[in-house]
């Protein structure tokens, strides 16, 4: 077996590294979103949230968790099997994106493919952190959040100040200095922690039974999650998806905390599961689940009480109007901070296949409601709710048969 087989760092010490990364993360992109919105038209910040969300969803269905699954793993030496096969799966995501983006929405063609670039980076560089995280732990990881997310918004503030480009061509400007960020910081750290890897290489074969049902999952999820923004544009205009899409930015405080402590968790699932305390793993994901739905309902009593006042001093005055749309998107943020744990807890298990079927059925829910309802934004925001009620049960009851099942075995 290699080395560093677990991360060196202990629970408390990586839940504070990541949510440190993570509160820088969410500050400049929030700073950089506060740019986008005083600087550009609503349309424009609509073509970037729109642009987004289009690519989100094919960029991640070949991501296929492949961080998740090499911290919660039993080998480090599998490292650059996971890395080459990232390769090619990010260069397979690219050119996915192009033809659809040229069949679908030609006239946002170029917006589309430089933020689809940029997501592919940051696919590569979500792995470089799962080797940080089993060798090191998270303090790394803290550190190039905060250089990336902080230098690309240098860029974007120092450019509008100096030049006042074109939207698109601010949008090259951060791309470009996510681009520079990754190969100077990230990609020259992995190397000299790569070579003192023992190398223990998987198939392709081996990586494609272990991924494909997390293909499925991911197309299912990430679709679901940008679908009623796909929707919002779609009914409604570049406008609206401008507003609505900056309000969804405001859920990412309370997901920052809690993807620190799922990534947190997966190490210490790792380690559960090598002394084979699978009881242990289905407490430690209540445990999560409960504090989830914590965090979503302080955010909703923080904005219902003050979101007139905050929401102004945060975009601009027009926001104060849309106290009632943001607090549709945390009711339903509230629910997938939970089940957020039950994903993860499922990963750990290796019972992720068990995640296609609630997929499926929240994502009909939300397609069909959307479809039979959508004179408001509300009703589309409404729908988003109802269908994230249906995921949580989902998850819950596959969770509890897949732990159900293994402690049988």
């Amino acid at each position: 077996m290699s080395d560093t087989s677990s991360p060196k760092s202990g629970l408390r010490s990586n839940f504070f590294f990541a949510l440190l990364g993570n509160t820088g993360y969410v500050v400049f992109q929030y700073l950089t979103l506060a740019v986008f919105v005083k600087f550009y038209s609503d349309a424009e910040v609509g073509i970037y949230h729109y642009s987004n969300a289009f690519v989100i969803p094919l960029t991640l269905a070949f991501d296929l968790q492949l961080r998740s699954l090499f911290v919660t793993g039993s080998e480090t030496g599998n490292f650059e099997s996971y890395w080459s096969y990232r390769r090619y799966l990010n260069a397979i995501s690219i050119a996915v994106v192009a033809i659809a983006a040229y069949l679908v929405k030609s006239e946002l063609f170029w917006f589309i493919m430089a933020l689809g670039f940029l997501k592919v980076i940051e696919n590569q560089t979500n792995l470089v952190y799962g080797l940080y995280h089993r060798t090191e732990g998270l303090k790394k990881v803290a550190i190039s959040r905060w250089l990336r997310s902080g230098l690309s918004f240098a860029a974007v503030i120092v450019t509008v100040l100096l030049f006042e480009p074109e939207f698109f061509h601010l949008i090259i400007v951060y791309v470009t200095t996510g681009v520079l960020v990754f190969l100077l910081f990230d990609y020259r750290w992995s190397l000299p922690l790569r070579k003192k890897l023992e190398r223990v290489p998987l198939s392709y074969k081996e990586l494609i039974v272990l991924t494909i049902p997390m293909f499925f999952i991911a197309i299912l999820e990430k679709y679901y999650i940008n679908y009623p923004r796909l929707m919002v544009e779609e009914y409604f205009g570049l406008e609206v998806i401008g507003v609505v899409g900056t309000l969804f930015y405001l859920r990412m405080m309370g997901s920052q905390v809690i993807v620190a402590l799922s990534t947190s968790f997966q190490g210490r699932y790792g380690e559960l599961l090598k002394q084979n305390r699978r009881s242990d793993v289905v407490v430690l994901v209540f445990k999560g689940v409960v504090g989830g739905l914590g965090i979503g309902l302080v955010l909703m009593g923080f904005f219902a009480l003050t979101g007139r006042w905050v929401l102004p001093i945060l975009f601009s005055d027009q926001y104060s109007e849309y106290v009632d749309l943001l607090l549709w998107i945390l009711a339903g943020s509230t629910l997938s901070f939970g089940y957020t744990f039950f994903g993860g807890g499922m990963n750990a298990l290796r019972n992720h296949r068990f995640k296609i079927p609630s997929q499926a059925l929240a994502f009909a829910v939300l397609f069909l409601t959307i479809y039979f309802r959508h004179e408001s934004v509300v009703e589309v925001l409404q729908a988003v709710v109802l269908s994230e009620a249906v995921l949580f049960v989902g998850y819950l009851f596959s969770f509890l048969k897949g732990a159900k099942r293994d402690a049988a075995v």
